[in-house]
């Protein structure tokens, strides 16, 4: 373990595009969530009625984003595979992801916190004895 903190967002409070290091040149992030506001749980999934990324849905309203390219609103009808991923929060879920991938994690419009656990990890060469 290299680090540990918490993060405590509130309304508005947004995370911008950042990657994080440690100590070896192969590291792990790994984050959780021990809060999320009833709204941000209650936001429609892929899938259901009125679920749409697009004309301010606020699907990804306090959801943390994952970026390993370039986006393009032409994506789809190009073939282009996806170069983001969003997941949205839910208590108890563990993530792990390289360190090096930019993530962010979007505002949310409401009362409540979300509790965020996040952690770096050092990955050491291991030699044989």
């Amino acid at each position: 373990m290299d680090e540990l903190w918490s993060v405590h967002s509130y309304e508005r409070d947004y995370n911008p595009i950042h990657s994080h290091g440690t100590k070896t040149m192969m590291g792990i992030s790994a984050t959780m969530w021990t809060k999320v506001p009833q709204q941000i749980l209650d936001l429609p999934t892929a899938g259901t009625p009125n679920y749409s990324l697009y004309n301010s849905s606020g699907h990804s309203d306090g959801c943390l984003a994952f970026s390993y390219g370039k986006n393009h609103v032409t994506d789809v009808d190009t073939l282009t595979p996806p170069q983001s991923f969003v997941i949205r929060p839910e208590v108890g879920k563990l993530y792990l992801f390289p360190s090096w991938l930019q993530h962010m994690v979007y505002p949310f419009q409401g009362k409540g916190e979300r509790r965020t656990v996040a952690a770096n990890l050092n990955c050491w060469d291991v030699q044989a004895a």
